[in-house]
């Protein structure tokens, strides 16, 4: 059983003239109230029981539920005044039964995945999971620092950076433990809630980059109308692929690294498969760790001639990469940019912004491969190959296991990439 709460209870201020004499969720966004768009999104979701926290002209709302959707186990919440985000969530929170509860802004929409947020919450044993977004340009809604641990440890007020974290406006909380604080009956959740519990090390986030919008100001609500015209916002993003280099493009030299091109030597058949995986991704990365570099076993120079004459090895194949980003550092500078640190994957973010987490896969041979696609929601294959094993995983479980870049090719590929994606690519 999943229960939600649905915040719409506000004004609608800035879209006042836009939307005369409607609450913001019944917003026509390509014919339908935006409510729709959620309400659909949250029954894919498998969610049993909506809890709509309403007030100003929460009658609209109400006799919308009850003509379209008749069927929908429902419970509404009334506010006689206003009672900010965290009344009215304590109001609803105090009508469910389930030990966890998910919440949801009735102008946003952002459609993660709600079991695995529940499932790093109840792992974590959170008090409150934050689904968080990946964002370029964050600074209307301001961001926040998630650490390794996937613990929220602060909140930034909004500036203009070009890239961040924000907050995605999808919460699950553990409901007794909320209601035991004794909350007064009208508080911001923001305010008096997360950001002060940030101290208490009970706040967690969980990156799923999927497509987000929110309609509060008048020139989202004016993209909306396009985005949604034609079909789910998502499906006509490409997918993205990284792949790590050593041990997964390149045979792993056991405790050296490949100093010269005479020391490369792609995997076994590499160049034919990955011409034709090539087909299914608009954009192919490479992100490898080569401290090499700084222990000077070879120079930035050396590592381009390698890395020139691969790209031209694989684009006379008939396979393409878009960009190699590489961490050139020693471990032990705890840089941003080595894996399992999320830097490389973050600038891919930055300069191609159009690429979302959540379409895309990363190949890798150890832990912090996957660990680093994990941080940022992408969907991880462990290359297994006579120098490491399952057991190497234990800590940070794949999503898959492949032996070679052919299992990926003929048994995961069709089952993450619809089927009609893979027509079109074998017509190309």
């Amino acid at each position: 059983m999943k229960t939600c709460i649905i915040l719409a209870g506000g004004f609608g201020t800035r879209l006042s003239h836009l939307i005369p004499d409607l609450p913001k969720c019944l917003a026509p966004v390509a014919d339908k109230p935006f409510l729709h768009y959620i309400i659909e999104y949250l029954i894919s979701q498998q969610v049993n029981l909506f809890v709509f926290a309403l007030g100003y002209k929460h009658e609209l709302i109400v006799q919308y539920i009850q003509d379209f959707y008749p069927s929908l186990k429902t419970r509404f919440i009334i506010e006689d005044e206003a009672l900010g985000t965290g009344g009215a969530i304590l109001k609803s929170l105090e009508i469910c039964d389930e030990e966890h509860v998910f919440v949801v802004n009735g102008d946003t929409y952002f459609p993660i995945n709600l079991n695995q947020l529940l499932n790093q919450h109840k792992s974590l044993n959170s008090f409150i999971t934050i689904g968080v977004k990946a964002m370029n340009h964050p600074s209307r809604y301001g961001t926040l620092q998630l650490e390794k641990d996937q613990c929220i440890r602060s909140f930034f007020e909004k500036k203009e950076i070009h890239y961040g974290l924000i907050n995605g406006g999808i919460y699950l909380i553990h409901r007794i433990p909320f209601i035991d604080k004794h909350f007064p009956k009208k508080f911001s959740f923001e305010q008096d809630v997360l950001e002060k519990e940030t101290s208490n090390g009970q706040i967690f986030g969980q990156v799923q980059d999927h497509f987000f919008i929110d309609i509060g100001v008048p020139e989202d609500y004016n993209l909306a109308q396009l985005i949604f015209k034609n079909s789910n916002p998502e499906s006509k993003i490409p997918w993205t692929l990284y792949l790590d280099r050593d041990g997964v493009i390149n045979e792993l030299i056991p405790g050296n690294y490949v100093k010269r091109w005479n020391e490369f030597k792609f995997e076994n058949n590499f160049l034919n498969t990955f011409s034709k995986i090539s087909k299914y991704f608009e954009h192919i990365f490479i992100v490898t760790n080569q401290q090499g570099v700084a222990k000077q076993y070879m120079t930035e120079q050396a590592l381009k001639q390698i890395h020139d004459q691969m790209l031209t090895e694989i684009n006379s194949a008939g396979g393409h990469i878009s960009k190699i980003y590489y961490c050139p550092h020693l471990k032990a500078s705890n840089c941003t940019c080595r894996k399992p640190n999320s830097g490389m994957l973050d600038q891919s973010k930055i300069e191609y912004p159009n690429l979302l987490f959540s379409k895309s896969i990363l190949i890798g041979d150890t832990i912090n491969d996957i660990k680093m696609a994990k941080s940022r929601g992408i969907i991880t294959i462990a290359m297994l190959h006579k120098f490491n094993s399952k057991t190497d995983f234990e800590l940070c479980e794949p999503d898959y296991f492949i032996s070679d870049l052919d299992q990926f090719y003929s048994e995961v590929l069709p089952k993450i990439i619809p089927y009609d994606n893979h027509t079109k690519a074998l017509d190309n």
